[in-house]
């Protein structure tokens, strides 16, 4: 099953298994200097054991990310405004009449900053499409009304707008 990816966000996966290998090589060298630097090597090593975990961390972070990069499919966001798809801005009316504004993104959203400030057609929550809310949405179009469960709510929205 192929990951579907927008350029940026594949971009930004890129970067992140780069920074995770130049962090891996660093981590390497502070095992030689753990072991060096210690009268019990390897053994009873508290330091080194430190370095091992963080490193085992890493390597399963990076065996994730090269798995993604494996099975991406970058993909353009498309230009039909009549249906949600992977790139789409969506305006939302949740069941108590409050609007939202979602931009659906690719499967796992690297360069994601934190929405700051309030939710606008210019400041949307980024969601991936493999997210719950992101799943009920593609393929939508206006007027439809989605029922979506999240671990402590259901709620029903209804799509008004999308760009």
């Amino acid at each position: 099953m192929p990951y579907y990816f927008l350029p940026q966000d594949y971009k930004a996966l890129k970067e992140k298994a780069e920074i995770l290998e130049k962090e891996s090589k660093k981590l390497g060298k502070q095992i030689n200097i753990t072991t060096t630097e210690s009268s019990e090597g390897w053994h009873d090593n508290a330091p080194f054991d430190a370095v091992m975990n963080e490193l085992g961390m890493l390597k399963e972070q990076l065996k994730e990310i090269g798995e993604l990069i494996r099975k991406a499919k970058i993909i353009q966001p498309s230009k039909n405004k009549d249906k949600v798809s992977i790139g789409s801005l969506v305006k939302v009316v949740g069941q108590d009449n409050k609007e939202k504004w979602y931009q659906i993104g690719s499967y796992r959203i690297i360069a994601k900053k934190e929405q700051k400030g309030k939710n606008s057609e210019k400041n949307p929550l980024i969601i991936s499409y493999a997210g719950p809310v992101g799943q009920k949405l593609l393929n939508r179009k206006c007027g439809d009304k989605i029922t979506v469960k999240l671990p402590n709510q259901t709620s029903i929205l209804v799509i008004k707008k999308i760009q």
